[in-house]
């Protein structure tokens, strides 16, 4: 009789081979460098401006926007990096032998995304995964792929209205959220009832906007535990719109699962690149 197994084992093929990831945040000098990969990069601007040739090619983009640059394409800077600059990118392979069908996933070259708080939570969970050197292969490409899902999901559909409401408020909600702000601030600032706006809110981005600003705050929050070293616990709750910063160590804890002072040490092995290449410091 042959024993039963407590393990179920399941083994898979992917088309996509995940590479390094990370996040760039100038510091207003240098500039990219002129290179040709062998591998797709997928480039996700954060604020700022990043201007970029491919070839022939030209390319401005801006907030909220991705870029993809092909393998065994000559690509480099129009531009020195400007100070206000920061974007994520993730390299990666793709194997055209196998992995046919319906189900495809579709990302531009150069679009801009519906969903970029969705697109940034994503490349962070890539990171953190991998600066813990807890990152395997097969979790690797199943990040990656989430990411290219949320790239292949732009606001270039014409006539999608409940879209660019949403988009509206993510973008208020980016520039204003170190600011007192709640829903019927953001809804009397765009001209929309409060109920109106909360719900395509809710509809198009499946959380609530009182969310969204908790999320988009605490996203502020641990870059500023990263990389901002000269600034203590208080001033980033403040920069971050926590005028309360026992309220801010309370609510990031419940987030993270961490002390903000926890994750500040946990993350300062993070390095931040003031050049070309992303560098990485373990």
């Amino acid at each position: 009789m042959t024993p039963q197994s407590d393990t179920l084992q399941i083994y898979l093929r992917y088309p996509l081979r995940a590479s390094r990831a990370g996040l760039f945040i100038s510091t207003g000098h240098g500039h990219h460098r002129e290179r040709v990969l062998d591998s797709y990069e997928l480039v996700f601007v954060v604020n700022g401006c990043l201007e970029l040739h491919e070839d022939d090619r030209v390319y401005t983009v801006r907030p909220n926007e991705t870029l993809l640059l092909w393998p065994h394409r000559h690509h480099g800077p129009i531009t020195p990096f400007p100070a206000d600059l920061s974007f994520y990118w993730v390299h990666f392979f793709v194997d055209r032998q196998f992995g046919s069908g319906t189900n495809r996933i579709v990302v531009g070259s150069h679009s801009r995304v519906e969903r970029p708080a969705r697109l940034k939570e994503l490349y962070n969970w890539y990171i953190d995964e991998q600066v813990t050197e807890s990152l395997s292969p097969i979790e690797a490409s199943h990040l990656l792929a989430l990411i290219l899902c949320e790239a292949a999901r732009t606001t270039g559909t014409a006539g999608n209205a409940p879209a660019s409401l949403a988009t509206r408020v993510d973008t208020h909600i980016s520039h204003h959220f170190s600011q007192s702000l709640s829903t019927s601030r953001i809804a009397a600032h765009l001209n929309y009832n409060a109920d109106y706006i909360e719900k395509i809110y809710r509809d198009e981005r499946g959380i609530s906007i009182t969310e969204a600003i908790q999320r988009r705050r605490l996203r502020e929050a641990r870059a500023h535990l990263q990389f901002s070293a000269d600034m203590n616990i208080n001033e980033i709750a403040f920069a971050c719109g926590y005028s309360d910063p026992a309220y801010f160590r309370r609510v990031f804890r419940q987030e993270v699962n961490m002390t903000p002072k926890q994750y500040r040490s946990l993350y300062s092995r993070i390095a931040v690149n003031t050049g070309g290449e992303p560098l990485e410091i373990r």
